[in-house]
């Protein structure tokens, strides 16, 4: 007996070894291999119900998908935003290509169920069509081209900076596509809007009642800006989803700037001093809402425009500052104009980037002492991805 119980008692010894997780119940049976049996059992339940948890999310996404239809990818798994800043994966911005096709009289329509992915080049024609905007968008070194309704002289359509999204202005609002998709989403009542570097944030302004919204990209949540007592002055957003705008410009180049989160309502001041890198009859010019005269930046810094101080002052220069002290960066010169008769003029501004127009051509240069690149284009009117001019 004495062996017996001995044996028994080593059993359940290695069985509480080898089985940690299950030793507990282990001991509560006499015989070792019902034990071992049982805990087996249990284990390969819990293994089972894992392995569906982990399946269902994803079995979720693939329901959602074929009920949408359409779309060539599935939607992605994004989370409520949330109030406090934070940084989104950053996107690609699309290069500039070095060659742009001529987009011929046979461009074929941009297809409404695939996507043809991001666009490096937006062209628009205002004139074949009466009363529409023929758009053709540069993606995959093909054109593709869709028409709408023209309702406002100045730009009738832009790209958001990674190229992903084409915008165009409607009576209820803008509309936003998704040209790595078949998606289409109206934003009510947005007019002028300026995409955040990178692409992750959209700040609308309302002109019917003079307000601003943020929208995060893309799932268009809308977060109501607050108000300011004095207007909104000039505004841009930046990639954690903070606004910011001017409340003045002072004298001597000293600037105030505020930075705001339309997520919590705080607002910071951010003093700015750039009269050391100013020049004689250089200043910043107050311009008017919602053109922005500062420019935010990929990595976390904003520039101000520098303009001649006359009543046509052309920009000069971008003073780089930083958005979390103020402190000036340092200073980016514009080219100066081959001919007094032949400004350049200037497309957009993106930090490590510096676009202007020439005759017919882009010119580009890549830092603030970098080389300058140029492209040629067909006849016609072209928008870059996220930027605020038209050339």
């Amino acid at each position: 007996m004495t062996t017996v119980k001995s044996q028994a008692h080593a059993a359940l010894a290695k069985l509480r070894a080898a089985l940690p997780m299950f030793a507990e119940q282990a001991g509560q049976y006499a015989d070792a291999e019902a034990a071992v049996v049982r805990a087996r059992r249990s284990r390969a339940r819990r293994i089972a119900v894992g392995a569906a948890l982990a399946v269902l999310p994803l079995a979720l996404v693939g329901v959602l998908f074929a009920v949408r239809g359409g779309d060539t990818v599935p939607p992605p798994l994004t989370g409520t935003a949330s109030p406090s800043p934070s940084v989104s994966a950053p996107a690609q911005v699309p290069p500039m290509p070095t060659q742009v096709p001529e987009p011929g009289p046979d461009v074929a329509a941009l297809p409404r169920d695939r996507g043809v992915g991001p666009a490096s080049l937006l062209r628009y024609d205002l004139t074949s069509e009466p009363g529409k905007v023929r758009a053709d968008v540069l993606a995959g070194g093909s054109w593709y081209r869709t028409t709408f309704p023209n309702i406002r002289s100045g730009n009738p359509a832009e790209l958001s900076p990674d190229g992903r999204w084409l915008l165009w202005p409607t009576p209820d609002g803008a509309v936003v596509r998704d040209l790595a998709g078949t998606a289409e989403r109206v934003l009510p009542g947005a007019l002028v809007v300026r995409w955040s570097p990178t692409g992750n944030w959209l700040l609308g302004y309302r002109g019917m009642s003079d307000r601003y919204s943020l929208y995060s990209v893309p799932d268009w949540t809308e977060f109501p800006a607050p108000a300011r007592e004095a207007g909104w002055s000039i505004s841009g957003v930046l990639d954690t989803g903070e606004v910011l705008r001017m409340a003045d410009t002072g004298k001597g180049g000293k600037v105030g700037v505020e930075v705001v989160d339309p997520r919590t309502g705080a607002v910071r001041p951010l003093a700015v001093d750039i009269s050391g890198s100013l020049r004689p009859a250089e200043g910043v010019r107050r311009r008017v809402v919602p053109l922005a005269a500062i420019h935010p930046t990929a990595d976390g810094t904003a520039a101000i425009e520098v303009r001649e101080e006359s009543p046509a002052g052309s920009i000069v220069a971008f003073v780089q500052i930083s958005v979390t002290d103020g402190r000036v960066v340092r200073r980016h010169d514009v080219p100066p104009a081959a001919t007094p008769m032949s400004p350049n003029f200037l497309i957009c501004y993106r930090g490590t980037e510096l676009f202007w127009r020439g005759d017919d051509t882009i010119n580009r240069r890549q830092g603030p002492d970098g080389a300058v690149t140029t492209v040629g284009l067909p006849p016609g009117r072209y928008r870059l991805p996220g930027c605020w001019s038209v050339f």
